[in-house]
C-alpha cells in the first residue's frame, strides 16, 4: 500500500483536496442551516451529495493531471540519465579505437593494401564522427524544458 502511496502521491493529493473541499462545504452548510455537521456530512441532501461528488471528481482529475505531468518529467530524467551513462561508458572504448586507427594510418598506412587502407580510413572517419557525437553530447545536455517545447 505504501508503494502505491508514493507512486501515486499526486492522485492521493487530488482526492484529499476533494475530501477537504467536501468537508468545508459540509461545515459551511451546517453553520448556515439548522442541521449539525455530522448530519450534514453523513446525510446530505441529494443536491449537496452531488456537489460533494463533483468536488471529489474534480480533485481526483486534478491529481491525475498532475501525476501525468510529473510522470513525463520523471521519464525524461530517467532517459537523460541512461543516455549520460551510455555516453560515459562509450567514451573510453571509442577513443581507444579512434587512436588505434589513427596510429595504424600514420605508421602502417603505406604498407597496407589499397583495399585495407580504404577500410581503415572509413573506420577512422566513422570513429571521428562517433567522437564528435559523444563530445557534443557532453557539452550540450537537453533540459526537460527544451524537450517539452
Amino acid at each position: 500500500m505504501l508503494r502505491y502511496g508514493t507512486k501515486y502521491k499526486e492522485v492521493i493529493f487530488g482526492v484529499s483536496f476533494g475530501i477537504g473541499a467536501s468537508l468545508i462545504d459540509a461545515a459551511m452548510h451546517a453553520t448556515m442551516g439548522d442541521r449539525g455537521f455530522l448530519t450534514e456530512l453523513l446525510h446530505p441532501t441529494p443536491v449537496m451529495a452531488a456537489y460533494r461528488v463533483l468536488f471529489l471528481a474534480f480533485g481526483a482529475g486534478l491529481g491525475v493531471l498532475l501525476w501525468l505531468k510529473n510522470r513525463r518529467e520523471r521519464d525524461f530524467r530517467e532517459l537523460s540519465s541512461s543516455f549520460e551513462a551510455l555516453r560515459k561508458n562509450l567514451i573510453a572504448p571509442s577513443m581507444l579505437v579512434h587512436v588505434n586507427l589513427q596510429t595504424l594510418l600514420m605508421q602502417h598506412g603505406a604498407s597496407l593494401s589499397d583495399e585495407a587502407l580504404t577500410v581503415v580510413r572509413t573506420a577512422y572517419e566513422s570513429s571521428t564522427a562517433v567522437q564528435r557525437v559523444l563530445t557534443d553530447a557532453s557539452g550540450q545536455r537537453a533540459t526537460s524544458e527544451q524537450f517539452h517545447s
